[in-house]
């Protein structure tokens, strides 16, 4: 049997022959700094293909379709792609190059379709895409798993299947780096936390010494909000297992049982997780102590009670075993004082207040305050609640328009509802004051608000709402494709741009924000 073989090829476009689109000065220094973390042995260990800088349309599509074709049945491919996305009339994602046409993507530019193709012509059953580019989330939504809707990436066997990460959704740009500091040439902001998170092993999240694809991703989305807060990353996929990217800088600490206890979906087992480690505790090394405390502050938020309060109890312990015979007649009231609350604690525990209640949004908002406060076993919460949202919301705007006369529409938004923990809005009542308000956000050209509003709207059965949520959705899409087309040349003065920048503005109902 042939040797697994890790793979890598970056692509990255800087300068472009159309003036309609800017020249960048990430997408060059983001392959040199991710050949080095890629290509280290000690982190990535991949096998790195030459990079392609400034390719034309049909070398970019050789190289990729060669890159593909080699690959094994056990080889791990990733392709990386940095530069100008752009996306047609009809809605199609394409990669810009240094020869793409603006208004003519299909003979000048390497469409999301011939990627996905040469993709699925793989004989290699684990690829992984990273896409750092504008508008890269609309490549993500025929990217689905191939047994139906669900994506399941989280999955405890071997890793295999295709996922890509992307660095914004489709109506988001992806934000260069600002000049100045250590680089000359400053790394755009999605590239930055990935070379960040590998480099540092940072985004080796659960400890065992290995960087997933699923751990990178937790990194660079529970730190976006502080670095680029009009980005939000992306991650889709039919992804079984777990698919290694790099080693964790950080050696694991624990013992292998004891690390697989601490996954475990079952509650006995995390409990028995809480002995392991108070027994391990006694004459631990620091390194292990450390691991130890971590652990034990991470089973202390736990969702099952007795799992909670065994740790607890086992924080403000002296080092013997517990007897878990014990657990269920423990109460809070029978605990002992408990220790100091850990960075970020506070705000989780509103997150998972929040999150119980249905309020996904402001659940979303603690757990990222969490992260930001130091708590990095808040970021799979943070994914975990986006993904509610996002399937929620689909299941809003397919079945929400027909559920008052399709009894199987009907049944499915039900079952959206219960997945998601939310509370399903009674029909009637204020239902037209979402409408009503929307209405009015969208007259004075918030289009943010009146996306909102009328998605409330949506969700309460209100006739007419899920068009009106289109409309708007397409106003912002068509806005966020101007600012990124002429805003550049606009600024350097040209006229032509500005009056076409101008005229998106009127169409959007926007009115624009002066300079300064």
């Amino acid at each position: 049997m042939p040797e697994a073989r890790r793979r890598a090829l970056l692509v990255a476009s800087t300068r472009y022959e159309d003036p309609k689109l800017r020249d960048l000065r990430s997408p060059e220094a983001d392959v040199e700094q991710l050949t080095q973390v890629l290509g280290d042995p000690r982190i990535g260990n991949f096998e790195l293909e030459p990079p392609l800088i400034d390719g034309a349309k049909g070398d970019v599509e050789g190289e990729i379709e060669g890159f593909f074709e080699g690959g094994g049945p056990r080889d791990l491919l990733l392709l990386y792609l940095s530069g100008h996305g752009v996306v047609s009339k009809n809605r199609q994602w394409f990669f810009a190059t240094p020869n793409t046409k603006v208004g003519r993507y299909g003979s000048t530019a390497v469409s999301d379709t011939y990627i996905r193709e040469r993709m699925k012509s793989s004989r290699s059953d684990a690829i992984v895409l990273v896409l750092d580019c504008c508008h890269s989330g609309l490549f993500t939504r025929s990217l689905l798993a191939k047994g139906g809707d669900d994506i399941h990436v989280e999955h405890r066997f071997e890793g295999r299947g295709r996922v890509a990460l992307t660095a914004s959704t489709e109506i988001e740009v992806a934000l260069e780096g600002e000049p100045g500091g250590d680089r000359e040439r400053p790394l755009s902001v999605f590239t930055e936390l990935l070379v960040e998170g590998l480099r540092t092993g940072d985004a080796d999240l659960d400890g065992d010494g290995q960087i997933s694809i699923g751990e990178l991703y937790n990194y660079v989305a529970g730190r976006m909000p502080t670095r680029s807060p009009g980005q939000t990353p992306g991650k889709a996929g039919d992804v079984f297992g777990e698919i290694v990217i790099a080693a964790g800088r950080r050696a694991p600490a624990l013992p292998a049982d004891v690390r697989h206890a601490l996954l475990s979906s079952y509650p006995a087992l995390r409990r028995t997780a809480v002995e392991l480690l108070v027994q391990l505790r006694s004459g631990a090394e620091p390194d292990v102590e450390r691991a130890i405390e971590d652990a034990l502050a991470r089973l202390a938020l736990d969702d099952e009670p007795e799992v909670a309060v065994a740790a607890r109890a086992a924080q403000g312990a002296p080092p013997i075993a517990i007897d878990l015979t014990r657990l269920p007649s423990l109460t809070e009231d029978l605990l002992p004082t408990p220790p100091a609350l850990r960075p970020g604690q506070a705000a989780w525990e509103e997150g998972r207040r929040l999150e119980r209640e249905g309020d996904l949004t402001g659940a979303e908002g603690a757990y990222l305050r969490s992260v930001e406060q130091g708590n990095a076993t808040a970021q799979s919460a943070v994914e975990r609640v986006r993904r509610k949202r996002f399937d929620l919301e689909r299941a809003i705007a397919v079945h929400g328009p027909r559920a008052a006369k399709d009894r199987t529409a009907a049944a499915k938004l039900a079952r959206a509802y219960q997945v998601a923990g939310v509370p399903r809005p009674a029909p009637g009542g204020a239902r037209r004051d979402w409408a009503a308000a929307a209405r009015e956000q969208e007259r004075r050209g918030d289009l943010a608000a009146a996306e909102e509003g009328y998605l409330a709207a949506v969700r309460a059965g209100e006739e007419g709402a899920d068009r009106a949520l289109a409309r708007v959705r397409k106003r912002r899409s068509d806005l966020a494709n101007a600012e990124a087309t002429w805003g550049p040349l606009a600024a350097r003065g040209d006229g032509r741009a500005a009056h076409k920048l101008a005229k998106a503005y009127e169409i959007a109902g926007v009115t624009r924000a002066g300079p300064g």
